[in-house]
Order: C-alpha cells, then structure tokens, then sequence
C-alpha cells in the first residue's frame, strides 16, 4: 500500500485515522485478543504499552487524569490510542494522558490503532495532536519545534506547514527556550504569559532577565507594566557586532541550516552593510575539507 504524506493540523491526524482499517487487516498483532470493524481498532493490554519519551508534553495534570479515570470506569474509552510497535512492545504516538488514565483506573485493555510509522512521522503527529488539544504548555510546544528542527534538520518554513501555523509563531517559540531555565519554569507553570516572555527574551543580561520574571510574577505585573519598568531602566544594550555587520535576517539563518545540511561542515553568512555577504565554512580537519571538495567537484561535473 502506498504511503500517505503527512498533510496539515488535525486532517493528517484523521487520515491516519481512516487509513487505520486497511493497514490493520495486513498487520498480524501479537497478544491481542479481541479486534472491531470500527477502522481497524484492536483491544491491546495496557500492559504492552508504554510512553514515548521524546513526546512533545511532559506535564501531565494528576487531578485530570484522575477525573478521567473515574469517567473511563463509567463509559470506558471512547477516542482509541494510537501507536506504532517497539520490539516486543507498543510504543504511544498519541493519546498518552488516556493510557496514564486507564492506567490508574485498573483497565486491562484499551482500544489501539497500530501504524507503521517512522520516527520523523511519528514527532510530527504527536505535536500535531497536543497542538490540536492546546494541551502543550509554551516551552513543550517549543521544545516540539527544536526537535523537528535540530533531529529531523526541518526549516522554520516546514515545521510551520506541517502545523498549520505562521512561521513567525514557530519563530517566536523557539526564541523563548533561549530564557533562562528558571523562567522557562515559570512560563510552564503559568506563573508569567508568553506576553511577559516575549519581552524578557529581548533582555540578554541572564540574571536580570530571571530577576524580571521574579519581580513580575510576585506583583503580579502586567505586559505592559513590564514594558513600561524595563524602558524606565533604559534600553537593554545590545550584544556586540562586528564592526561594519548587520543583525543577521531570519531567511539568511535558514540558509545557513540548509547549507549545513549539504556540506555537513558549519556554515556561517555574514551580512555587511551594503548588502555584501560573506561566506565561512568551518572544517575540523583535512579529512572535513577534501571531502567538501570532492563534493563540490562533482558537482561542478554534473553541472557542465
């Protein structure tokens, strides 16, 4: 059967979904005792299936799962868990807060969709999935990113597509887990809004980015308060440049990622006034560089 590309937000969640029936007459599922014509969901023990660790949530409310679990007692599990198999066991794309539930509640079985996916597929249904629920706090959905990113070498651009969201939102998250750990804390905690953390991101002096927080969180400032304290303080000073560069535009940072990708040496674009670019490839040994070269002479080969 040939394979769906993943599509956007919640609809690439669902083709999954209804793909389920025909990929599950294929699959032989060991240690499942009961299936159902409903698109292919089959009865696993709660016991063969265990959590993804590198899932995008890693706050789960115990009051909630606990409210859930006296609800599955009563109704049982409508929405079944959608995972992919590990070695002897299943492993969660989505739907870990309803296993955790079934977990404390005591039920035995749970309602399963099995898919073959791979690890990039499976990172991106997880995050599409929490988004879609608005279950992810700031830092989790950021944190989703930076991995899509960084793993999976995704461009700002692809990310925001698979999400179905502005690459600026994208943009603007990952610049909140450059915040120091302790206010990152405190923006999971809800302790301080995205509001107040989009302004402290623009404080680079660490400590007096974390004292910020502290001070908004205990008298409970709002983000204009905040603003306000900050521009009576004088402007934070900027980092230090190059004499004679210019702050780096977000497109140029995406083609630095991309140009790593192609040479597999770091890549650094560096903008001077006038428009003038210039380009640094940095090579850790000989090796590094003649392979470069070697790739860049066939290249030029192919193009004549």
């Amino acid at each position: 059967m040939k394979k769906k590309k993943l599509g956007k937000g919640l609809n690439a969640l669902l083709e999954l979904y209804d793909d389920a029936e025909e990929t599950a007459a294929d699959e032989n599922i060991e240690n499942s005792e009961d299936t159902s014509a409903d698109k292919g969901v089959m009865m696993l023990r709660t016991s063969l299936i265990e959590p993804d660790r590198k899932q995008p949530r890693t706050n789960f409310d115990e009051d909630a799962i606990e409210q859930l679990a006296q609800s599955l007692q009563q109704h049982g599990m409508l929405q079944p868990i959608l995972v992919r198999k590990s070695g002897e066991s299943y492993k969660i794309v989505a739907g870990e807060r309803r296993w955790r539930a079934a977990m404390k509640a005591g039920i035995k079985e749970v309602p399963t969709i099995v898919r073959e996916l791979d690890d990039l597929q499976a990172a991106q249904i997880a995050l599409i999935e929490n988004l879609q629920r608005e279950s992810l706090d700031p830092i989790e959905e950021a944190a989703g990113y930076k991995r899509l990113s960084e793993e999976f070498s995704m461009t700002q651009e692809q990310i925001a597509e698979r999400v179905s969201k502005p690459r600026s939102v994208v943009a603007n998250a990952l610049r909140l887990l450059e915040l120091p750990e302790s206010v990152q804390k405190m923006l999971s905690n809800g302790d301080i809004s995205v509001g107040h953390a989009k302004v402290l991101a623009g404080v680079a002096d660490k400590e007096k980015c974390a004292a910020l927080a502290q001070k908004a969180k205990e008298e409970k400032l709002t983000v204009r308060a905040l603003e306000a304290l900050l521009a009576a303080e004088g402007k934070e000073p900027k980092k230090p440049q190059a004499k004679g560069f210019v702050s780096k535009d977000p497109y140029v940072s995406e083609l630095e990622i991309a140009m790593k990708k192609l040479t597999g040496a770091a890549v650094k674009v560096k903008q001077q006034k006038g428009g003038v670019q210039r380009l640094e490839i940095e090579f850790k040994n000989m090796e590094e560089l003649k392979s470069f070269a070697s790739r860049l002479a066939v290249s030029t080969e192919v193009e004549e």
